[in-house]
């Protein structure tokens, strides 16, 4: 479209940074702002009238906010994760969240939610994440740690999902034997996890190329209409999910259970 591109990150998601921020963008004379920070209905609105002179769209803000915005399916690609659980038979799960500042976050945890008391499932604990793998390994070893009993873990993205798997492996339970895990986003490195995860896919290119295309093609709305744009989101399934083995034991954890019990009859035998 022949425009340049400016870039202004915030360290944090207070508010004033962020309002710090667009001022430095509209210092260099920027026509148009793509604000891809967690920000509730308020404060999008509140930006949108204060700098009256550029043209916004976000993405990570409440549905029905009074402003533009791209984002992806949430609820219902968290409603599909907790139904792929539902169908590999696991009855007990475990939330790692992430940050309650985030709509995105907010939203899977409610369609989560929704579809498991809908389905009379049992939610064990919930855990608010940060997106960093380790809030989701320090999840995991806190869950077990409190001998929390459960057999799925819903995570709201794949790098949090990352330390989930971690933990698991560390403590000797099998993924996806006795748990089963699932993430959000798809990123390129979820397909090379151990076990590879099955995840929840936003298209994040999609996302950019929207929020830029509608965001240019914005100038010409009325002043009183808003470009609000929700992607589809679709399950990705991978090893780390699988139909529950009876009684929660796989046939490896079978053959360990002959093998100890072959030692202690041998050693029996030897005695006599």
């Amino acid at each position: 479209k022949g425009y340049g591109a400016a870039l202004s990150i915030v360290e944090n998601n207070e508010f004033g940074r962020i309002k710090a921020a667009i001022r430095e963008l509209a210092s260099q004379q920027v026509d148009y702002i793509v604000v891809n920070v967690p920000l509730t209905q308020e404060m999008a609105e509140q930006l949108v009238e204060q700098f009256t002179s550029l043209n916004f769209m976000f993405i990570d803000v409440p549905e029905h906010s009074k402003v533009n915005y791209v984002c992806a399916e949430h609820t219902e690609g968290a409603k599909m994760a907790v139904q792929h659980l539902i169908a590999c038979q696991r009855e007990n799960f475990l939330l790692v969240t992430g940050p309650n500042a985030s709509t995105g976050s907010s939203l899977r945890r409610a369609g989560w939610r929704d579809e498991l008391t809908q389905n009379g499932k049992n939610i064990v604990a919930s855990y608010e994440g940060d997106w960093d793998a380790q809030s989701g390994y320090l999840a995991i070893r806190d869950a077990l740690a409190k001998k929390q009993s459960f057999d799925a873990v819903l995570v709201a993205n794949d790098q949090m999902a990352l330390g989930v798997l971690c933990a698991l492996n560390e403590l000797g339970i099998s993924v996806p034997d006795k748990v089963s895990v699932v993430g959000f986003d798809n990123i390129s490195d979820s397909a090379f996890f151990t076990p590879p995860l099955t995840t929840v896919e936003q298209d994040f290119l999609a996302l950019g190329q929207q929020a830029v295309k509608r965001l240019l093609d914005s100038t010409e709305q009325s002043p009183h209409s808003y470009c609000q744009l929700i992607l589809p989101t679709r399950l990705i399934v991978r090893s780390s999910t699988s139909v529950k083995t009876k009684q929660g034991e796989n046939a490896q954890e079978i053959l360990n259970h002959l093998d100890k019990a072959r030692a202690l009859l041998q050693s029996s035998l030897e005695r006599n």
